[in-house]
């Protein structure tokens, strides 16, 4: 029998999730393996299916090849309903009339003021996520994907970015490219967490280069995007993406298994950043005896505020916002990108000092990033004009950015950086001392 294409795409979601399942942990008491009920399959792997905490006695749902493994008050309720509702007469009634947290005779819990922003967070980079890749960018989810990114969508402007066709990879100068993925490339491939991963860029440019990679995110629906994108770009890539709806506070993940940390722009949207980079130690590798490193980071984020750095792109964006507007078609502006995202920066000054603390930095990039800022609305203002862009932007690092810098903090930062074992000894002593 000759196997269909949506028979071979779903076998292949399923294969995901039967990788990994010896590696997922319940996000609330760490317990390991966790039972399974599979509810959709082809052959041996799972498409749907819910996963059991023989300790807390909670279920967790797998949708579309997606574990969903959060705390009481992150579980969305549309997915969680739907499942129990599509799959009753396959589910027992511990699960589905009385099963934890939720069940379908009105048990669901509500959510904390702190689990809403969380939620409300996860709801924007969502919307965020689909609109775009509905109008053709996969900028976001991948730097090799050239001239898909339309920089002024919130502008209602889907012109296209072509510019990024001359650079190693899209998105970031190349000075900038040649540090993070030349250090990607630098590692033998092994088991990698693309921390808060959105749709993909970090996770998936490993796995392009032969990771393992568990992408985890409390944004379903960019999870969903990531799962799509990766599914056409080819077989290899798509087997070693694995995509968990959880929070990088709780990994739903066994400790010491992780060889590569990433995150790219997403620590700085998490408050409670020392929890996380707490959870993220835990979850690397120790160095062996015979070596002098293990678990390696890999962080590129936003670390600073300067105030003059935001009033110059201010008072350049006032003159070349209108100018973009007016030389290119104009499309309504989704509602989601009228809005900004509910937790932007709020963790953003405890990132460089607490990654000291739980990590040895070897390598720490810092840049306003002011000129690249500014680099795609002159590119677009200007009608596209290479030679004059890169002449301005050269003008703007070297006779701008860098004297700034000599009295304003750098905005952002790229984070090479390892586990070592004495990292946990000096955390373990301040534990003890604050007893």
């Amino acid at each position: 029998m000759v196997e269909t294409g949506s028979e071979s795409c779903a076998r292949e979601r399923g294969q995901l999730q039967v990788k990994i399942l010896d590696m997922l942990a319940c996000p609330l008491d760490a317990h390991a393996p966790l039972d399974i009920i599979p509810l959709r399959q082809v052959e041996e792997d799972i498409i749907d299916g819910v996963l059991l905490c023989g300790d807390c006695g909670r279920w967790f749902p797998i949708q579309g090849g997606i574990p969903h493994l959060v705390r009481d008050g992150l579980r969305r309720k549309e997915f969680d309903l739907a499942l129990l509702a599509e799959y009753r007469g396959q589910l027992p009634a511990t699960v589905t009339e009385c099963g934890s947290p939720v069940n379908l005779n009105g048990l669901f819990p509500a959510p904390s003021p702190e689990e809403k922003r969380i939620l409300d967070e996860g709801d924007y980079w969502s919307g965020y996520a689909k609109v775009h890749y509905a109008v053709g960018d996969t900028s976001f989810l991948d730097v090799r994907s050239y001239s898909t990114h339309p920089s002024f969508y919130n502008l209602g402007v889907l012109e296209r970015d072509d510019k990024d066709r001359g650079r190693l990879y899209g998105m970031w100068p190349d000075h900038l490219s040649k540090v993070i993925f030349g250090f990607l490339k630098s590692l033998p491939p092994g088991l990698a967490l693309d921390i808060g991963c959105g749709a993909g860029q970090f996770g998936l440019e490993a796995a392009y280069l032969g990771w393992d990679v568990v992408a985890i995110d409390i944004a379903p629906g960019a999870l969903e995007v990531g799962r799509d994108y990766a599914s056409h770009i080819g077989k290899d890539v798509f087997k070693r993406m694995h995509y968990i709806y959880a929070e990088p506070e709780r990994p739903p993940l066994r400790p010491k298994r992780f060889d590569l940390l990433l995150s790219k722009d997403a620590l700085h949207h998490i408050a409670r950043i020392e929890d996380v980079l707490k959870s993220m130690h835990a979850i690397l590798k120790d160095p062996p005896s015979h070596e002098a490193t293990a678990g390696r980071i890999l962080f590129f984020e936003h670390v600073a505020f300067s105030p003059i750095a935001l009033k110059i792109k201010r008072l350049a964006n006032s003159y070349l916002h209108p100018k973009i507007q007016r030389r290119y078609p104009c499309v309504p502006v989704p509602d989601v990108l009228k809005r900004g995202a509910p937790c932007e920066d709020v963790g953003r000054d405890l990132i460089l000092p607490l990654t000291e603390k739980y990590f040895h930095i070897r390598r720490c990039v810092k840049e306003l990033m002011l000129y690249h800022e500014l680099e795609f609305p002159i590119y677009y203002a200007f009608g596209k004009r290479r030679r004059f862009t890169r002449a301005v932007t050269l003008f703007i690092r070297f006779f701008i950015e860098k004297p700034l810098m000599l009295f304003q903090p750098a905005e952002f930062a790229i984070i090479i950086g390892e586990k070592e074992e004495s990292v946990s000894g000096r955390i373990g002593e301040s534990e003890r001392a604050s007893i």
